[in-house]
């Protein structure tokens, strides 16, 4: 465990691409430690963001929703939560923030379509998780296609070495943990008042991405899956709970 965060903290300081050989045991290890390191990390996170929260509300008259305040009947439809929060919604964030971390043009291809279907259906007002098929998903995968096309076109003009590929490696990872991060700000009213409170409400999120994005490159793609359903079961039962008089 203490090898396990002594490394996780190294990594930091020069991410690379390089992936490790583990047999299956050492990766079972590896995820136990992650989510462990997640959870006990997570609780002081979760002290601070309710500090954010009380002073918020005390300071600048704002209430910060919580779990209670959602429309679930909106979000999930028929859909069970933890089918959401546990299987699709890891499945799904891992393919659009970290499968593209392999540095492979498959992958890269394949997270910016992801990526892209996410963004049309935000924009369109549709719900990314329970769109059926129809002529308004039709349209919604036709406008994700168009980035897809772009970067295979561009593929063929920006051919890297491994090398080369190394050397950006590092703004990549971080990419992909701040864009995990970010990407989580929908979870709370976007106002200017509360830009100071952000940072904070999606620390959380920050500190999971990091961890997901070094298992995924050293134990890889279905490591990462994993973790963030795992790290996800309790906010889902939690959910659930709450939910399932709506549902």
């Amino acid at each position: 465990m203490i090898d396990f965060i002594s490394d996780l903290f190294a990594f930091s300081r020069q991410p690379s691409m390089l992936s490790d050989q583990r047999p299956l045991r050492s990766k079972a290890n590896q995820i136990f430690y992650a989510l462990s390191t997640y959870f006990i990390l997570g609780l002081g996170t979760m002290m601070l963001i309710n500090i954010v929260n009380f002073t918020a509300q005390k300071f600048c008259s704002i209430t910060i929703p919580t779990i209670k305040d959602y429309n679930f009947r909106r979000i999930f439809g028929g859909t069970n939560p933890i089918l959401i929060f546990s299987l699709l919604g890891p499945l799904i964030e891992e393919t659009m923030f970290r499968l593209w971390l392999s540095m492979k043009k498959i992958h890269i291809i394949i997270a910016i379509f992801a990526i892209s279907f996410r963004i049309v259906t935000m924009i369109t007002g549709n719900n990314f998780y329970l769109l059926r098929f129809n002529m308004q998903l039709a349209k919604i995968l036709s406008l994700s296609a168009i980035p897809v096309l772009a970067a295979i076109i561009l593929s063929f003009f920006l051919k890297k070495t491994k090398t080369e590929k190394q050397r950006y490696f590092p703004l990549f990872f971080w990419v992909s943990c701040f864009l995990f991060s970010a990407a989580h700000l929908t979870n709370y009213p976007l106002k200017l008042s509360l830009i100071w409170a952000y940072p904070f409400l999606i620390l959380p999120q920050f500190i999971l991405g990091y961890i997901l994005a070094y298992i995924r490159v050293k134990n890889g793609f279905l490591s990462a899956v994993i973790i963030h359903s795992l790290a996800n079961l309790p906010s889902a039962l939690m959910v659930f709970n709450f939910a399932k008089a709506f549902l």
